[in-house]
């Protein structure tokens, strides 16, 4: 929005900086910066220090805005005998200097994203004169760091010197603090050279000093990514330390920061109409209390990305993230750390220009052995068991079991309740056994720790726990909610309370008030979610994984109900009841994952595999399988239900792995339509979207038309695609390896990342225009199938064969691995081997190298044609010879 001039100057943020430092520093800092200076006066020096701020920020914005800068005109303005004399000049003399320097001059009118950028640049400037700076940070602290900011600063502060979840249970009268045992998370990064380790400490340092946007490339910790970036995002699994992490931060802002503002906000705190605001900058704001100018130079922590990623309604979250990112690198000097879980959302391209994707790796021999000592010398009780541990996950031949339990919170809660890795193989089966009791005294008070079965049986205490984390499922606490904090009303706990009863009623007694209250002041998973008894500084996995994990648990137990001789209408009714009411996330599928693979040679797998494989195809084609569970609860809406439904029992299809049926004509037809149908819900209506992929591994979708479908990431491998139409859909990182290829249409389709390996003869198969980067085609037959005018750059193509008929019409193949490859039937004269858009190589100074390339001669003379081309140890099919 335009406005008038004089109201730039009615800016409460322009007055204080502007005005304070001005009319109020310059008169009040004379003895301290003498003293510290030289033998000019301090009015001198600090008019210098400001004059060449104003004149870098001037600079700035006439490149920023396209102005053209007069420098002569701004050295007359603004010489040093002007700059004292506005000290004691009018408000008309500022006026008319701010005049010049905001560029109004040469626009005729000033907006709110001039001033913006102006101040930022301004600011930018201004922190790095020291001197100046920390008189204004000491004397005007409120326009930089307002006292009452609503942030999470001091909560996480605090939560580096807290105890660790289940300390109070080992009850040897000492307690391990987190700051006690914190180890750094070691990082990797993807590059075009793989996955690298990088220096963290040293990366995060050069990140905060930097002045404006980092280049990474200049770090020497880690010389990967060429372009500015502003941002960096950590990604890890649940427990590997994110949060963690930033409570570690929160210790070194106040040096790191070095005076500049900073920001933490704990997402899932946040309002749901916060997280949906239309602009989600103003979102942000509303939460911490505080105008947009507060955010320039500043430091924004945001923790928990993905705890909101199901809040968010209005669209696609992977949009909302994008728009938020860019919103957020256009304010001056801004920079933004972010933490989320693994497999919320889509990190591409887009997100990748604003952010460093960093991803917390597994502790390694190092890292266990660091943590196993410092927590032996705070429970020396607990030696046998640590060691044992540590010994374990280090020997070779489990290396497979470090993947799993190298996790922190893993790792602390087996030695915290004494339990030996040893005997288990699985996540889901440490759960079982550390959570056995499940208890946790939410206050750490020094009184004796009551056993649970000095309260109630075991038994039924898992089982409350189990029914309030499906509880939490079915009312869409942790997969969606209209409502701000994800708690249980007290009639939904005592709902969910009532239910575990009745499940242990044949042995249990009913429960009083004051063992209810017991149970909701104690318990890991009923403190968090009833609002009176909520904390958000209580450590975050006790919370959302620990209920994930019990509902996965509720979903197993309904799952084992099925029965071989189940009519259609029951099992809809029971997978309505497993998947029917929100999108399961992806830790909760992940743990029903590990508790089928426990299973696996059971009765139950056997059982519920035969009734899927029998029922599954009529169940999707009658509308039954999108019917709402009998007590539907949720606030989804039926539309978005089908999407939900559909990808959620897909999954476990693949996870038990199911045969897929044989469908006929008629069926495969209706099929492949609701496919398509809900493909496309995804791609129009993102609310409330799963946040899985298909799985449709070994299905037949021939001669289905899937166009402009969203499917990304799909599941395909070993399906018959014959005929199929996939004509400008979306299939980015999908899994179409060994599929039937032939006659199949993907003109115009974005398969960024895809893997099609291992198709054994794509005939006639159409890939024209398609976007192909990065995709992996090696170990593949194709015959009479266009490439034409594809961008198939950086795409792998090793031992491929590309038989007669196959053409290459301006198909781009800079930089792609062509090793092995068998083209002397194919018509490659008119592909691009080099880079269209920067026209690198054309000089020849850096040359692509082909190896190992099966080529007739013509076809080696004309590659040989191009100077920035060399071919070594190319066949020459019609001579034989070697080149």
């Amino acid at each position: 929005m335009n406005i008038e001039l004089n109201e730039v100057f009615q800016n409460p943020y322009f007055q204080q900086v502007v005005f304070y430092i001005i009319e109020h520093i310059l008169n009040k800092a004379q003895n301290s910066i003498r003293k510290k200076l030289s033998q000019k006066s301090a009015q001198e020096i600090l008019a210098e220090q400001l004059l060449s701020c104003l004149k870098q920020a001037y600079s700035d914005t006439c490149n920023q805005f396209n102005w053209e800068c007069n420098d002569s005109t701004i050295e007359e303005m603004l010489n040093k005998s002007n700059l004292l004399s506005l000290c004691e000049d009018t408000k008309d003399a500022l006026t008319r200097f701010l005049l010049e320097v905001s560029g109004a001059e040469e626009t005729g009118i000033v907006d709110d994203v001039v001033i913006q950028f102006w101040l930022g640049s301004f600011m930018q400037q201004l922190s790095c004169k020291q001197e100046l700076y920390n008189f204004i940070n000491q004397n005007c602290i409120d326009t930089l760091q307002p006292k009452d900011v609503h942030t999470d600063n001091k909560t996480y502060q605090e939560a580096f010197a807290a105890p660790l979840f289940l300390e109070a249970i080992i009850n040897d009268g000492k307690t391990a603090l987190l700051k006690d045992v914190y180890i750094p998370a070691q990082y990797k990064v993807d590059s075009f050279e793989g996955e690298k380790r990088i220096d963290f400490a040293k990366t995060l340092n050069s990140f905060f000093n930097a002045r404006d946007k980092f280049t990474w490339q200049q770090n020497p910790a880690f010389p990967i990514v060429s372009n500015k970036i502003f941002s960096i995002m950590i990604m890890g699994k649940p427990g590997s330390g994110k949060s963690s992490f930033v409570s570690y931060l929160s210790t070194l802002l106040p040096t790191i920061a070095n005076n500049r503002p900073y920001y933490i906000i704990r997402l899932r705190n946040m309002q749901a109409s916060q997280i949906n605001d239309d602009d989600p900058i103003q979102g942000l704001l509303k939460y911490l209390g505080i105008e947009t100018t507060k955010l320039v130079n500043s430091i924004v922590i945001l923790d928990g990305l993905d705890e909101i990623c199901a809040l968010y309604h209005k669209t696609d979250f992977h949009m909302y993230l994008e728009r938020l990112l860019h919103n957020l690198s256009q304010i001056q000097g801004l920079q933004l750390v972010i933490t989320s879980r693994t497999g919320y959302f889509r990190v591409d391209s887009a997100i990748e220009s604003f952010c460093l994707i960093l991803h917390i790796e597994n502790w390694n021999n190092h890292d266990l052995d660091c943590w196993s000592e410092k927590y032996k010398r705070i429970h020396p009780n607990l030696r046998d068991v640590i060691e044992n541990n540590n010994n374990h996950l280090k020997e070779e031949k489990y290396s497979d079991k470090k993947a799993i339990f190298a996790v922190p919170i893993l790792f602390y809660m087996a030695n915290a309740r004494g339990e030996l890795l040893s005997k288990h193989k699985s996540i889901c089966s440490v759960y079982d056994a550390v959570l056995n009791e499940v208890s946790d005294l939410r206050h750490y008070d020094e009184s004796p720790f009551r056993p649970i079965e000095e309260i109630f049986p075991k038994p039924l205490a898992r089982q409350i726990c189990i029914e309030i984390a499906f509880s939490m499922f079915r009312n869409g606490r942790l997969s969606l909610s209209d409502q701000g904090d994800p708690y249980l009303e007290p009639d939904e706990v005592d709902k969910a309370l009532l239910d575990a009863m009745l499940k242990c009623a044949t042995t249990i007694r009913p429960l009083s008030d004051e063992e209810k209250k017991k149970i909701k002041d104690t318990y890991a998973l009923t403190f968090y979610y009833n609002k009176d008894k909520s904390e958000f500084n209580a450590v975050e996995f006790a919370h959302k994984t620990i209920a994930e994990f019990f509902t996965a648990e509720k979903l197993w137990e309904i799952l084992k109900t099925a029965s071989e001789d189940m009519s259609e209408t029951e099992l809809c009714g029971l997978l309505a009841e497993c998947f029917g009411y929100a999108p399961v996330t992806a830790d909760i599928i992940l743990f029903l994952f590990e508790r089928i693979k426990m299973e696996e040679r059971s009765k139950d797998y056997s059982r519920i595999k035969r009734a899927l494989e029998k029922h599954f195809l009529n169940c999707v084609l009658d509308g039954n399988l999108f019917s709402p569970p009998k007590k539907y609860t949720s606030t989804v809406h039926y539309i978005d239900r089908i999407s939900i439904m559909m990808r959620s029992v897909l999954t476990l299809f693949e996870y038990l792995n199911c045969r897929p049926p044989k469908p006929n004509e008629r069926q495969r037809e209706m099929f492949n339509s609701v496919i398509a149908t809900v493909s496309r819900m995804s791609a129009i209506n993102y609310q409330h979207q799963s946040l899985l992929p298909l799985a449709l591994n070994g299905f037949d979708l021939s001669n289905g038309d899937f166009t402009d479908c969203e499917l990304s990431e799909v599941h395909l491998s070993g399906a018959n695609l014959t005929h199929a139409v996939f004509a400008d859909a979306n299939l980015t990182d999908g899994n179409l390896s060994g599929c039937i290829v032939d006659l199949a249409d993907f003109s115009g389709a974005n398969l960024a990342g895809t893997d099609f390996t291992y198709i054994v003869k794509g005939h006639a198969a159409d890939f024209t225009e398609a976007s192909i980067q990065g995709a992996d085609f090696s170990q593949s037959k194709y015959y009479d199938t266009s490439f034409d005018y594809a961008d198939m750059r950086e795409t792998d193509m090793i031992n491929c064969v590309f038989g007669k008929g196959c053409h290459f019409t301006e198909t781009n193949l800079h930089n792609a691995n062509l090793n092995g490859t068998v083209m002397n039937r194919a018509n490659i004269e008119q592909a691009v081997f080099y880079d269209e858009e920067n026209e690198e190589c054309e000089d020849g100074t850096d040359k692509i190298i082909l190896s190992h390339l099966t080529l007739t001669q013509t076809q080696y003379d004309y590659l040989s044609s191009f100077a920035w081309i060399e071919l070594r140890e190319c066949k020459i099919v019609n001579t034989g010879k070697q080149k």
